[in-house]
């Protein structure tokens, strides 16, 4: 016999719904499984609050922390690399 609190069942929910809209929201929802392996668990029905916590600050703060500062370095390389081409000259180009 498994007794459970409706909010608590609510809230895993709420979290599983949101840790799939980041993961598709990053269009990484395909590897699922792979980052489900982590916590040795098939699906997320199965991670406890904590797991489906964690995972949603992961896959939710990562896009807006770290994709920002990592874009801006490889688009600086990527324009290093077209001037020593010759590709990209000056901003009319």
């Amino acid at each position: 016999i498994q007794f459970t609190n409706m909010d608590t069942d609510n809230l895993k929910k709420t979290l599983i719904r949101r840790f799939h809209a980041a993961l598709a929201h990053q269009g990484i929802i395909d590897h699922k499984d792979t980052i489900l392996d982590r916590y040795n668990v098939d699906s997320t029905k199965d991670l406890n609050t904590h797991q489906l916590k964690e995972l949603v600050d992961e896959f939710s703060g990562y896009s807006r922390q770290v994709d920002s500062a990592r874009i801006r370095t490889l688009r600086s390389e990527l324009l290093t690399l077209c001037n020593k081409m010759g590709v990209y000259v000056n901003n009319t180009d």
